[in-house]
């Protein structure tokens, strides 16, 4: 019967899908696709931009948003139970139909910049040499 529930619920979310329109210029589009396990309700996630403006906030179905093309975004998931989204489920982070992230089993939680400038996250760190530095943010990330 989970089975059953997890791949009706994969064929809802895939093709029920509604369809949007294009994102007009100056605009990416924004789509967060997310096929849930036998438990949806534990699915939560938030699309925030670099200062931490919430954009766009859903649960297991997803959205499509269009966003200022050059934003950094902060895409975060949420698991409340702490086990991800079990296979065949998962989530996928397109912008402008560019595959950016994605993922299924990542515990309680699964963030992923998309955009964002070197140095603000510890996955894109500055490369630092010897000498004097200012840092373009509060707590910016280096590489020696």
């Amino acid at each position: 019967m989970k089975k059953f529930i997890a791949c009706l619920m994969f064929f809802l979310a895939v093709f029920a899908s509604p369809v949007y329109s294009q994102c007009t210029t100056g605009n990416s589009e924004v789509i967060i696709q997310i096929v849930p396990d036998a438990w949806p309700t534990e699915t939560s996630w938030t699309l925030t931009d670099m200062q931490g403006n919430q954009i766009a906030a859903g649960n297991f179905i997803g959205d499509t948003v269009c966003v200022p093309t050059s934003s950094c975004l902060i895409f975060t998931i949420y698991d409340s139970f702490g086990d991800g989204i079990y296979l065949p489920g998962g989530y996928w982070l397109y912008v402008d139909g560019v595959l950016v992230a994605n993922g299924a089993a990542f515990g309680s939680m699964a963030q992923h910049q998309v955009n964002c400038p070197p140095g603000m996250y510890c996955g894109t760190p500055l490369q630092l040499s010897t000498g004097n530095h200012t840092a373009p943010y509060d707590n910016t990330f280096y590489v020696f």
